[in-house]
Formats: C-alpha cells, structure tokens, sequence
C-alpha cells in the first residue's frame, strides 16, 4: 500500500496495512545545539531508524489545515518573563520568553457558548 493510498484509507475508515506514522515536528533548537555539543553531527539521523510516512501535505498536494485567515498574532500581557499572547491559531497562551517549550492554553477560539 502506498502512503497516499494508507493515508486515504485511513481518513475515510477504510482497510489499511498500518497505522499511517508521521513525524511533524523535529527536535527544539536546543535539544540539536545539545547534541552537536555531544558530537552528534546529523540531530535528524535518528529519523532514519523509523519506517515514516510523509505527512499529508507532502502526500496529497497542499492542504489547508489550520484557520484561514490565521488570526493575527499579538501579544497581550506580559508579566516579568511571562508572555501571555494570541497566536495564529487563536488560541490565548502562556509561554516563557526565550524558553522553547510547549505553552499552556488558557483560551481555545472555540468554546461552549454556555459558559
């Protein structure tokens, strides 16, 4: 089964040989200046070690995947190193100035009209 065909498959609910596996994101800046230090000289080597898939944008052509227009970044309150800012997701977030992390969602752009 080819990529294209598992991915297909997988999204309409039908047969596939394997659950489609595909890596998004790499490692943080960090993490690859880290192990250059340590004497790694390819930090994305140990992808070759996994039978990946492509992701679906490099299957099938371009996909939209996200809103469109993306809402506009901004940031909202700053507090000591503490940033709390919409990016273009929506989403409202905290995060560490000049710390790569994953942030905390305070706020999702969609939300139950009932609160």
């Amino acid at each position: 089964m080819t990529e294209r065909e598992r991915f297909i498959n997988c999204v309409i609910g039908k047969e596939i040989d394997r659950t489609p596996l595909v890596f998004y994101f790499g490692p943080w800046g960090e993490t690859v200046e880290r192990w250059r230090k340590e004497g790694i000289d390819n930090p994305n080597a140990f992808q070759d070690n996994f039978d990946l898939d492509k992701p679906p944008i490099m299957v099938n052509g371009y996909v939209q995947m996200y809103y469109y227009p993306p809402f506009k970044t901004e940031i909202l309150e700053r507090k000591g190193n503490l940033i709390i800012y919409r990016d273009i997701f929506g989403q409202i977030a905290q995060n560490y100035k000049g710390v790569a992390n994953i942030p905390k969602i305070l706020k999702s752009p969609l939300n139950n009209f009932n609160e």
